[in-house]
């Protein structure tokens, strides 16, 4: 899990102890970072500041992450972990379906997004691949 450090901080290592300088960011474990973040000492980022890598109950990552709009957006691997967490007011999306997005507009992204807010459990899938098929099908007839 990536970390700032937020206030210079002494940490203890195998070769004796080691001063980070306030601004600093470093991949530490899930268990260590956590502890830092709760003693105040640093918070969690990201390579933009964006995501944020977690682990469930059962061990499974889980990405979460921001939308240019401000939503908060989760990704995981796996349709049961999906299914265990997902509720009204956000949106959870499994590797299939981020594939899925992959190629529309910011506009309809923010759409889906919606609608998994306020559809829990819904399959996106299928209704995006019929939205693409119906503008390629349009583009087509108007000779693009």
């Amino acid at each position: 899990m990536r970390v700032k450090f937020i206030k210079d901080y002494e940490a203890k290592t195998g070769t004796g102890a080691r001063l980070i300088k306030a601004g600093t960011v470093l991949d530490l474990s899930p268990e260590k970072a956590q502890a830092l973040i709760n003693a105040g000492v640093a918070k969690a980022v990201d390579i933009e500041g964006f995501t944020l890598p977690l682990l469930d109950e059962g061990q499974e990552l889980i990405i979460a992450w921001l939308t240019e709009s401000g939503r908060k957006v989760y990704l995981t691997e796996s349709p049961e972990v999906k299914a265990r967490h997902e509720k009204q007011g956000e949106a959870w999306f499994t590797y299939d379906e981020l594939k899925a997005i992959e190629g529309i507009s910011r506009e309809e992204v923010e759409r889906v997004i919606e609608a998994k807010e306020v559809f829990p459990g819904a399959d996106v899938i299928e209704r995006i691949r019929k939205g693409v098929k119906r503008d390629e099908e349009r583009q087509g007839k108007m000779g693009y």
